[in-house]
């Protein structure tokens, strides 16, 4: 009787442990889609000013190269406190019509509460997200970022992660990522991703803060 007992125990933590680390390597999986997501070339402006009738105005930019924004992570999950009062509507992601919103359901919203609950600051896999990420990464441990450090890591930025917040079936989840490139130049935005085909994608978004 107590080998049966022992073997239901052994088989309960077996599963609890494979739960757990399905959980992690989703996780990860997510702040690797959104870091390859985060844009990170700016094209130069168009060839010709529009609406201009003088040729005096017209520049040529043929000569102008993309700018090109590098990114460290903080190597560290943030821990965020967002208002409970979070506007409901977020704009939908890439979407034909510019500026389109949609209004979050109460499971989405329950996700953004939910993420004010992780008040643990817990190291990121480096060697999960490495697999997920389809460049070389720097990680920092910090979440702000100073003209010092940014040009001896030849950075623009740094971009810190809140830890995910999934729903019961697991394929809803909701995180906060936020930006930082300076005193005045730094945002956090709250994404909420669906579960299709076995791939997360961004569904809607919203920055909460912004300077």
């Amino acid at each position: 009787m107590q080998l049966k007992y022992g073997y239901i125990l052994l088989t309960l933590l077996l599963f609890l442990s494979c739960n757990k680390n399905n959980i992690i390597e989703e996780e990860i999986s997510i702040l690797g889609y959104l870091y390859n997501n985060i844009p990170k070339k700016l094209p130069p402006p168009p060839q010709k000013s529009i609406g201009l009738d003088s040729s005096n105005y017209d520049i040529n930019y043929s000569k102008h190269k993309p700018l090109h924004f590098t990114y460290a992570i903080n190597e560290y999950f943030i821990s965020v406190e967002i208002d409970r009062e979070t506007n409901q509507s977020f704009f939908k992601y890439k979407t034909d019509k510019l500026f389109e919103r949609e209004n979050l359901d109460n499971i989405e919203m329950d996700l953004i509460k939910k993420i004010n609950s992780f008040d643990d600051t817990k190291l990121i896999s480096k060697k999960l997200l490495n697999k997920y990420v389809n460049e070389s990464l720097l990680y920092l441990n910090q979440r702000f970022i100073d003209k010092k450090t940014k040009e001896e890591y030849k950075i623009n930025g740094i971009i810190s992660f809140s830890r995910v917040s999934f729903n019961k079936l697991k394929n809803r989840a909701a995180i906060a990522v936020g930006t930082h490139g300076g005193r005045l130049n730094s945002s956090l935005t709250i994404y909420i991703l669906q579960k299709k085909n076995k791939s997360w994608k961004i569904k809607s978004y919203l920055t909460v803060e912004e300077s």
